[in-house]
């Protein structure tokens, strides 16, 4: 979820060749509820926060980071997701 318009996630989805779903959230309501927002010299923008939620909807992994240009745990969640990761330690 990104509190960027529907093109620019489009653009980013493609850019970063994702094959995940994303939500285009303007106005920061459903991020508010999540991670939250800050006003940036950018405008509103998204505290960064990766959930990973399974097939049956249950969420599997949260982390919220402590400033909104804090991507680490977000970038390696995308590398696995990216990459087909097993979960070796699935049930």
């Amino acid at each position: 979820m990104v509190t960027d318009p529907v093109p620019e996630l489009v653009e980013m989805r493609d850019r970063f060749d994702l094959d995940v779903q994303l939500l285009a959230d303007p106005d920061g309501e459903v991020a508010d509820r999540y991670s939250g927002t800050e006003e940036t010299s950018h405008g509103l923008t998204g505290i960064a926060g990766t959930y990973v939620i399974d097939t049956d909807g249950v969420v599997r992994y949260e982390q919220v980071a402590d400033t909104p240009a804090d991507r680490t745990y977000g970038n390696w969640v995308r590398y696995f997701v990216r990459n087909d990761f097993e979960d070796v330690f699935a049930q």
